[in-house]
Formats: C-alpha cells, structure tokens, sequence
C-alpha cells in the first residue's frame, strides 16, 4: 500500500527529519511506501 500526504505543517528541514526517522521506526518492516510531498 502507498500512503501520500500533503505536509501542511511548519516543519524545518531538522524537525522533518526526525518526524521522518520515528515514521520509518514505527512502519518498521513492512513493505508499505510513504511519500511526502510540500504544498
């Protein structure tokens, strides 16, 4: 399954990062793919 979704947040490339790090620990191994694009 792919999730997509619109990041409409105040986000610094640094705080992203770390958003982006704990969604891939918490997918773990599942073979979904999350793509987040900017408005």
């Amino acid at each position: 399954m792919i999730f997509a979704a619109n990041l409409k947040c105040n986000h610094t490339r640094a705080s992203f990062k770390i958003y982006a790090e704990i969604l891939n620990k918490t997918m773990g191994a599942k073979c979904d793919d999350i793509i987040v694009f900017p408005p």
